[in-house]
């Protein structure tokens, strides 16, 4: 019997130490693969942000990211790719994604004899850029297409031209002639969906899930003691902080004149009846909130920029702006509407850096419009009606420490 016993360790030790062995290996993996994981998680973290950016260095950026954590492309049998979209799952082609996968060929101690001494361990992550633009299509206006994009000029240059994800809850219109190019259009659903131009890449996609107001938690500010009424300039000024009010026929603020400069001083503006800015006047400053609301038996009146006019504001940084920061143009959520689009470019020019939050009523830019931002411009709008004119929305967040103000949800989706 001893001798049987002794014949069974010799015949089970070997064996055993192979599980022990093995299991060293496996552990030895699963770490590995932790290790990896947080690289390709870095990764893809920092290629979004630099996509953020509006770079072309989303692969440098994402390489160096797994580097720090320890994982080089091209050193010691490491492969990290940055290849935009995943080719499967539930981000297959999502122009909006970025997809970093990381693979090693490392040695095993004790797997040897099964895989020749090597293994190879992999792990990846998908990041998804937050939207800089939101169709919300919820205040009720008849007939107004979340995003609709018509023209009557056989000009190339003229329609969206979005740098980041744009987000429609309903209805889209393109005309056939009409460009769709940047990045392309979560929408949805179909609903009002007519004579999309597929020509342009990538093409609206649809079903995406429905938005929510990105700022709902800011707390809308409120009028207070007229500061102006009915205020009106035809020559340069420079304008303070404070509330302008208007009559039931007259907007709070009426700014003309083609020599005329407006200087914004930094701070909150509260105007009632509207604003109407025209015949070429230009208007700067930094640092500036613009609400338009309603009070004193005042109605909300129309925000009409035309006549050539050139508007060049910046909204405020976290450190002056508080509550408001990177808010530019911010409409009474509980605007009632003269029009489906109450926020009007007609033949302007915006050079800003700020989100358009404009709830309540619609964008409507025609008559040869457009928008080029040093930074970013971002819009939150019940829709859009584009004719004639170029909306370019941009995501460049290198002057904000936390990216984009948008970020509602985690970068990292998978």
């Amino acid at each position: 019997m001893e001798i049987s016993l002794l014949a069974l360790y010799a015949v089970m030790l070997p064996v055993i130490i192979l599980f022990c062995g093995l299991s060293i290996d496996v552990g030895l993996i699963e770490l590995k693969k932790l290790q990896m994981q947080t690289a390709a998680d870095a990764g893809a973290i920092g290629a979004e942000l630099e996509w953020e950016r509006g770079t072309s260095d989303q692969g440098v950026r994402g390489q160096a990211d797994a580097a720090l954590n320890g994982f080089t492309n091209g050193v010691d049998n490491v492969t990290v790719d940055v290849t935009g979209p995943p080719p499967g799952g539930d981000y297959n082609n999502r122009y909006d994604a970025q997809y970093v996968p990381i693979t090693q060929t490392v040695n095993t101690i004790f797997m040897g004899a099964l895989h020749g001494g090597k293994t190879t361990v992999s792990a990846s992550a998908v990041s998804l850029m937050p939207p800089c633009g939101y169709m919300m299509n919820t205040a009720g206006i008849s007939n107004a297409y979340g995003l609709n994009i018509t023209n009557t000029m056989s000009v190339p240059s003229q329609g969206l031209y979005p740098r980041c994800p744009v987000y429609i809850n309903h209805g889209l219109y393109l005309a056939s002639s009409m460009n769709l190019d940047g990045y392309a259009l979560n929408a949805t659903g179909t609903a009002g969906q007519s004579s999309v131009n597929n020509s342009e890449w990538p093409p609206a996609t649809y079903g995406a899930l429905t938005v929510t107001d990105p700022l709902a938690a800011v707390t809308q500010p409120t009028a207070s003691a007229c500061n102006h009424t009915n205020f009106s300039a035809s020559a340069s000024v420079t304008l303070s902080p404070g509330t302008y009010c208007g009559s039931s026929s007259t907007p709070g603020m009426t700014l003309s004149g083609s020599s005329t400069t407006i200087s914004f001083n930094p701070g909150l503006y509260v105007i009632t009846g509207g604003l109407h800015a025209t015949t070429a006047v230009s208007l700067s400053g930094a640092g500036v909130t613009l609400f338009f609301t309603k009070g004193s038996g005042v109605p909300y009146g129309k925000i009409i920029f035309d006549g050539d006019t050139h508007v060049n504001l910046s909204a405020p940084s976290v450190s002056s702006g508080g509550a408001l920061a990177y808010i530019l143009f911010f409409t009474d959520r509980n605007w009632v509407h003269t029009s489906a689009q109450d926020f009007q470019f007609n033949d302007a020019v915006y050079y800003g850096s700020g989100i358009w939050y404009v709830t309540g009523t619609g964008i409507q830019m025609t008559d040869g419009s457009s928008t080029w931002s040093p930074g970013y411009l971002d819009v939150v709008a019940d829709s859009i009606y584009i004719d004639s004119s170029t909306l370019n929305l941009f995501s460049d967040f290198s002057a904000i420490n936390t990216g984009n103000p948008f970020r509602t949800r985690a970068v990292l989706v998978q």
